[in-house]
């Protein structure tokens, strides 16, 4: 039995039965409503992919939810440099899943990947954005992908007391939204952003804003941004951008 399996537009989902424990400072994690058969039967309230399948069966309706800071972002608030999560889906490289494997899903497409990536605004649209992914890779950072280092831009916290070292030529500095609680993760370790990566989130879509980058780091990442753009439209709109912004508070 799979971890997630989609029905529609609906999302079950099973967690690992040490999740709750292992994850209880992330607040910014998805949750599903049972019925109110389901959550009667269940005195801690769990429920996994064994209840919803059970409900499927029934005939009734599983309802999901997106973790309690997701939102629809207005257009001034995903901005250029602005960092936000959400979840992304990507065709798994296995052909089989188990219950146990929370990030992996079946579909009627195959199975899916799915995980909670934190992304960088690189581009404005009207009805979209492209972001540039950040990743940790499981907290090695680029070690083994160093003839990949040219793709990539360290990113770190600026509050960090101690950042973690380098891994490329250049180092981001990010700032954490004031409404992103403490208790989440932010920019952590040996994290990195691939310049060369682009990811397309529409606006109508639900994320939450961890952060954003300084202003010295954003006129940093865009020159070589935009020397691997291949859209000139993107370089025009951006040039635009930074001659025109408005003054930081």
């Amino acid at each position: 039995m799979p971890t997630h399996a989609y029905y529609g537009s609906s999302r079950i989902s099973k967690r690992p039965p040490t999740w709750r424990s292992r994850n209880e400072h992330r607040n910014g994690t998805d949750s599903w409503t049972p019925n109110g058969r389901e959550r009667d039967d269940r005195e801690d309230g769990y429920y996994g992919a064994r209840e919803a399948y059970i409900d499927f069966s029934r005939g009734d309706v599983v309802q999901g939810h997106m973790r309690p800071t997701d939102r629809v972002c207005d257009e001034s608030e995903l901005r250029l440099g602005t960092i936000i999560s959400t979840a992304v889906h990507e065709q798994a490289r296995e052909n089989t899943v188990s219950i146990d494997e929370f990030n992996k899903s079946l579909s009627g497409f195959g199975i899916v990947y799915s995980k909670y990536r934190k992304l960088i605004v690189v581009e404005e649209w009207t009805q979209h954005v492209v972001c540039i992914p950040l990743y940790s890779y499981n907290g090695r950072g680029l070690a083994g992908r160093e003839a990949l280092a040219c793709e990539y831009f360290d990113v770190r916290d600026v509050d960090d007391p101690e950042p973690a070292r380098g891994d490329t030529f250049l180092t981001l500095k990010a700032v954490r939204d004031e409404e992103w609680s403490k208790e989440n993760t932010f920019i952590e370790g040996r994290t990195v952003a691939k310049l060369t990566e682009k990811i397309t989130f529409y606006r109508n879509n639900k994320c939450s804003i961890e952060g954003r980058l300084e202003e010295e780091s954003l006129c940093t990442l865009i020159p070589p941004y935009l020397k691997s753009c291949t859209n000139p439209l993107a370089k025009f709109m951006t040039h635009r951008y930074l001659l025109t912004k408005p003054p930081t508070k």
